[in-house]
């Protein structure tokens, strides 16, 4: 690599993703794929997989044979970290696959009816049902379902995790970039489980050390209420991890709102702390709004600013009555020229408070806006992991 002056500052180790990545479409991918995307030939090929499997190509162990090659202790630091073609060989796979399943099994696992694939333009031949006809069924299923906890949204959205010189090994300089969104609530879920922190930090693979620190922010958060005594964050004093969010609109909010939230946190750090001790101290049990009173217009007006630099102002919502919405126009009227707070939805309502959040379609009336809990989880996972909050 000497000879090659843009490549004199690079190691061997340096090409560990691409090194992991191929080694994964070789052993997992259909051959024309392979050769397609690395250049590899049917030899080559042939010769690695019996390099790292044996005689027999087609083990079970192959993911374990590459995490155990590059000296992570499970498949799944291997996933998380360095194989980015794990979506393109199921695609490709299920892309070419033609499978067929006995009506009577299919109706078992979907519940759906033969009239309803009818509907839906999907034939059934001798009881079968081609996998491939349900593609477009299946996707409007799944996205008009309710989901919970997505598996791989990271919270470190800026890719801020470096790199140490140890093999296999990432660190980061806080807790705070340490860590996915679906380690920390893994760790949570068995932790309001088992309550074992050391068993819980094992398998959702966070340091016992960070682990006690968690378990400690997450009990601390439990005994948040309100001024009638009411937990704040959960529904009981035994739960640990953030209330679910149901909707679909909340996961595609989630990602953009994280990346607004580490800016605000590295540019206007003072904000960022302001505008979570805001939330910790107003959110609502149920309708996760925060609610002021008229004469601290001043500071919802602050945290309205704030707020729309996280999200567009169309993603937020005011409620209350018309002396509250007069009261708005009176100040957008007295400004040369219109806020970007004059743009938030306004949701008349019959309270004499300013009830502000976040808002998504009422899954009730489709039409209509409801407040979201998508605050709520935010700022449920901003106290567990950082320390300043």
């Amino acid at each position: 690599m000497s000879l090659f002056e843009e490549a004199k500052d690079h190691t061997f180790h340096a090409f560990r993703h691409t090194a992991i990545t191929n080694l994964s479409l070789i052993l997992n991918a259909d051959n024309q794929l392979v050769k397609t995307l690395t250049g590899y030939s049917d030899q080559h090929i042939a010769k690695i997989r019996t390099g790292l499997l044996g005689v027999n190509h087609d083990a079970q162990d192959k993911w374990y044979a590459i995490s155990g090659l590059v000296g992570h202790v499970s498949p799944n630091r291997s996933f998380e970290y360095y194989i980015h073609s794990a979506m393109l060989i199921t695609t490709y796979a299920i892309a070419n696959t033609e499978m067929q399943l006995d009506y009577v099994i299919f109706k078992n696992i979907t519940g759906i009816s033969k009239d309803r694939l009818k509907s839906n333009s999907i034939s059934i031949i001798d009881d079968k049902i081609s996998l491939s006809d349900t593609r477009k069924l299946a996707k409007k299923l799944t996205l008009n379902q309710s989901r919970d906890i997505p598996v791989n949204l990271a919270i470190d959205i800026a890719n801020r995790f470096k790199e140490s010189d140890v093999f296999t090994t990432n660190v980061a300089d806080d807790r705070v970039h340490r860590y996915g969104i679906n380690q920390l609530i893994k760790f949570l879920q068995l932790l309001e489980e088992s309550g074992d922190i050391r068993l819980s930090a094992n398998h959702s693979f966070i340091k016992l050390e960070d682990g006690q620190v968690f378990a400690k922010r997450a009990e601390q958060i439990a005994q948040i209420t309100t001024s009638q005594g009411k937990c704040r964050f959960i529904e009981t004093t035994g739960q640990r991890q953030p209330k679910s969010m149901k909707s679909r609109e909340n996961y595609e909010l989630l990602p953009i709102i994280l990346k607004a939230v580490w800016s605000l946190r590295e540019q206007q750090h003072a904000d960022y702390l302001w505008f979570l001790k805001i939330v910790r101290q107003k959110i609502t049990i149920s309708n996760a709004y925060l609610s002021f009173p008229v004469k601290d217009i001043e500071e919802f007006l602050r945290f309205a600013r704030i707020s729309i630099r996280l999200l567009p102002a169309q993603s937020w919502m005011i409620a209350g009555n018309k002396d509250i919405k007069n009261a708005f126009n009176d100040i957008y009227r007295t400004t040369d020229k219109k806020p970007e707070t004059s743009k938030i939805i306004f949701k008349p309502y019959s309270s004499s408070t300013i009830r502000f959040g976040i808002c998504i379609t009422d899954d009730q009336t489709s039409n209509d806006k409801a407040f979201s809990g998508l605050l709520r989880f935010l700022v449920h996972l901003f106290m567990i992991v950082d320390d300043e909050v």
